[in-house]
């Protein structure tokens, strides 16, 4: 579908000019072109618009009938080029996993956003993070949030990381932190462990501690599990291995879990109390990214600063 209106611009240019040669230098067109357009116009017309002599331009009589409804169309093809750039320009293609919308922060910061800025329509689609990443480069989203290692990424974590790893943010993306939370233990309050903040390493050895499974990604589990096993921990991955199931397993089978801190069961209960652990230094952040470019459209663009301001108010 030509939303210009091309071949009516040409007609409306030149009836304008009364010369091809001017209306073609006008659109910035070459005049073959222009000419060109113009026989196609008027075969599928079935009349000729103009009389072409050697010195002049003239309509012809069907030419001056058909003007008024080219000018009407050539405006209304601006109209809704005008209209196609707005809702480009003021559409925000968001992405989170659907696990996050446990996270306070993360339905604040998208609530707010969306009722400070009325005038801009929100998409958000709830993809897993690494197909985010390969969404991101495609084009098909404008931000991703998510969650991933403090200070870490695939650029940053070297050549060995794991390229699908949902917890490693990769490098090529410019990103933005908004929070940071520390790994931490949950523990039954009726526990000894539960007077301890922070809990000392040598007093896991012999306990069992349910922990993340290999879905979080070879670089989170490594840097949680390896000082645990070192401590002599017995660690205990359930059927269930990610962070809400092991935060609920160890809830109901009365045993310290591993929490990332995101979400409720990762806070003080009536059942379980947060502790930290020394030696176990292990931070994760809340985070948006986006491609690394200059052409930027003004909605991302306002989602990012508002964004920023929301860090700080955090902070």
């Amino acid at each position: 579908m030509d939303l210009q209106a091309r071949p009516l611009q040409y007609f409306v240019a030149v009836a304008r000019e009364r010369s091809f040669s001017r209306a073609a230098a006008r659109l910035h067109v070459s005049q073959p072109s222009l000419s060109a357009q113009l026989r196609e116009l008027e075969r599928r017309l079935g009349f000729a618009l103009f009389e072409r002599t050697s010195r002049h331009v003239a309509l012809t009589r069907e030419g001056r009938l058909f003007l008024a409804d080219a000018q009407r169309m050539v405006a209304e093809a601006a109209r809704l080029n005008r209209a196609a750039r707005e809702i480009r320009e003021s559409e925000l293609r968001l992405a989170a996993a659907i696990y996050t919308v446990l996270i306070p922060e993360r339905t604040a910061l998208t609530e707010r956003f969306a009722a400070a800025h009325p005038e801009i329509r929100l998409h958000m689609d709830n993809p897993t993070q690494v197909q985010q990443f390969i969404r991101l480069r495609r084009g098909e989203l404008d931000i991703a949030i998510v969650i991933g290692l403090a200070a870490r990424s695939a650029e940053a974590a070297g050549p060995d990381t794991d390229a699908l790893s949902e917890i490693v943010l990769p490098g090529d993306f410019e990103r933005l932190d908004i929070l940071a939370r520390p790994v931490r233990l949950l523990v039954p309050r009726e526990s000894p462990l539960a007077a301890l903040d922070p809990v000392p390493l040598d007093r896991l050895a012999g306990t069992r501690v349910a922990m993340l499974g290999a879905y979080h990604g070879a670089e989170l589990i490594d840097a949680i599990s390896l000082p645990l096993l070192e401590a002599g921990v017995d660690l205990d991955v359930p059927a269930e291995g990610n962070a809400i199931s092991v935060e609920r397993h160890g809830a109901l089978a009365r045993l310290p879990a591993v929490s990332l801190g995101w979400f409720a069961y990762g806070q003080d209960t009536e059942a379980m109390v947060a502790r930290r652990v020394e030696g176990l230094d292990v931070t994760t952040e809340l985070a948006l990214l986006r491609l690394q470019r200059s052409d930027r459209r003004p909605a991302l663009d306002s989602f990012w600063t508002f964004a920023q301001d929301f860090a700080r108010a955090l902070a």
